[in-house]
Parts: structure tokens; sequence; C-alpha cells
């Protein structure tokens, strides 16, 4: 039995479990970190009280982006509880590609949830996913340095925007111009680091902006993240 998709929170197997299924085998993909594999400790206890059995398949955090991004996108079914973040969440509740979570148990309070949380991992309202951890960032910079340096900060500035900004400063720099056209292993190393975030920033923008105004696709690859129909959202039974 593949299960709609759903993402991976503390208290992912337990929102499985509200899901109603019958006793099966529950695909869990998810990032090798270390609470993800203290997780894997838990299993044991959870197909004891309910049944099921759970394979984990646990990959870095780059491959499993790419992985459950094509699965999804492909209808392939292989998942059915997912490690995912806040750009992919509303874009792929929008499509129909995810479980909403609005009939958890009592046990789980999502009025807990920090506002911020709920809402990126939200679509119109709904919730789709449940974080088990989160994080914020912030930028700091010195002001005459970016000026003397003839660049301009965002109004709301993101970390793939600045990132993206220090390495056409950087590159510019007539040293590092001959070099790029020169030296093919540093040219590739620079060109790989812009593309990482240029899909950051693009991610965050149709996380952000989705539903509003329309954004172009973000890809992964050759799979597009947004714009595909997923008929139904049903994936597998």
């Amino acid at each position: 039995m593949k299960l709609k998709n759903t993402l991976l929170a503390a208290t992912a197997l337990s929102a499985v479990s509200a899901l109603g299924v019958q006793a099966d085998v529950i695909t869990v993909a998810t990032v090798n970190n270390g609470d993800m594999i203290r997780m894997q400790g838990l299993t044991d206890d959870f197909t004891a009280k309910t049944g099921h059995t759970v394979e984990w398949v646990t990959l870095e955090e780059n491959v499993l982006r790419q992985r459950v991004t094509t699965d999804i996108t492909t209808k392939g079914g292989s998942f059915d509880v997912m490690t995912i973040g806040m750009y992919e969440t509303p874009i792929w509740g929008a499509n129909g590609w995810l479980v909403p979570l609005d009939d958890l148990s009592a046990e789980y309070d999502v009025g807990d949830l920090l506002p911020a949380m709920a809402g990126g991992l939200s679509h119109e309202g709904t919730l789709y996913a449940a974080p088990f951890y989160g994080e914020s960032s912030m930028v700091m910079y010195r002001t005459d340095l970016m000026e003397a340096a003839g660049m301009e900060m965002p109004a709301r500035p993101n970390g793939g925007q600045v990132a993206l900004q220090i390495i056409q400063q950087y590159a510019s720099q007539p040293d590092i111009t001959e070099r790029l056209q020169t030296d093919e292993a540093f040219a590739a190393r620079l060109q790989k680091y812009a593309g990482q975030y240029q899909f950051a920033q693009q991610q965050q923008i149709n996380a952000t902006q989705y539903g509003q105004y329309g954004t172009a696709a973000a890809s992964v690859g050759d799979i597009q993240t947004q714009g595909l129909s997923s008929e139904g959202g049903s994936y597998g039974g």
C-alpha cells in the first residue's frame, strides 16, 4: 500500500496512523541527520503498537531533495512519508500532492505551532506538513563595504540573493575572470555554487508568492517542481 504523501515530523508516525490505514509497510524517506537517525530507534515500538512495518530510506539532504521531487512529480509513489521543507510544502499542497493534516489526534496541538512555522507549511490556511524543528536566518553587513564594492542590499534579502551578489562580484575581478577562462575545474566549482543559490532563491520565491501572481517553475535537473497536474493527487492506491 502507498499512502498519499505527507511530511515527516517528530510526530509523523502518529500522523500516519491518524490516516486510518490497515497494517502494512510504510516507506519513509528522510535526511540522515541525528534527529532522524534517533527516530529510527522508535521503529520497533511503533510496529508493536500499530502493526505497521516501517522501511527507512535515509539520504544526504541534496540527494533526498532530488529523489523525492522526482518521485512526486512523476507519480512514482515510492514513499509514503517524506522529509521536505517550507519551499516545497505550499507548492505541493496546492497541487494536491500532500495529505492535509486536518485530522490529527488531540495529542498533537496544532495551535501550539509558531504561526510563522505553521503558515510556511500551509496552503490557503490548510496545514500540509508538521515541523520537527525550525530555524531562521538573518543578514548582517557593513553598509560602507557594500557601497565600496558597488553592491546593493535588496529590500527584503535572502541568503541566496546575497550569496549570488558576492559570487558575481568575485567573478568580475580581472584576475578571477582570467582564471575562469583557463581553469575549467575552478569555473565548474563556482558555477555549481551559483546554481545552488539560484535554486534556493527560486524555491523561496515559489513558496512565498505561489498562488498570488505566479512564478517561474523551479526544477531539479529535468524535473519541474511547479505547474504539474497530479490528477487528484493520489498515488498507488
